[in-house]
């Protein structure tokens, strides 16, 4: 999992990037989450375009990417569960 390029879409000037790249390459947002919503008006209208609903609205306004970092282990949390938890279908053939 180390190796998943990550980029923070955090308040009004970092969140421009990912209107312009779902409209160029529309897969994105599928590989896309958003870690939370920032009160800042650019980075929800960004979010709001991207159909992206946030993990976390927390109202943080401390900056250097801290609701990413916030929402790190939900998402690690939830691949890990995709990826390692048994199927019933699993459990039923063995």
């Amino acid at each position: 999992m180390s190796d998943v390029p990550v980029r923070e879409l955090g308040g009004h000037a970092p969140a421009g990037p990912g209107g312009p790249s779902d409209r160029v390459v529309r897969p994105l947002r599928a590989l896309v989450v958003a870690g939370h919503a920032s009160p800042e008006p650019g980075a929800r209208v960004a979010l709001e375009h991207l159909q992206l609903p946030p993990l976390l609205d927390l109202e943080l306004r401390l900056g250097e990417g801290t609701g990413a970092l916030l929402a790190v282990p939900i998402v690690q949390a939830a691949a890990r569960t995709l990826s390692e938890v048994a199927t019933l279908d699993a459990v039923i053939s063995e």
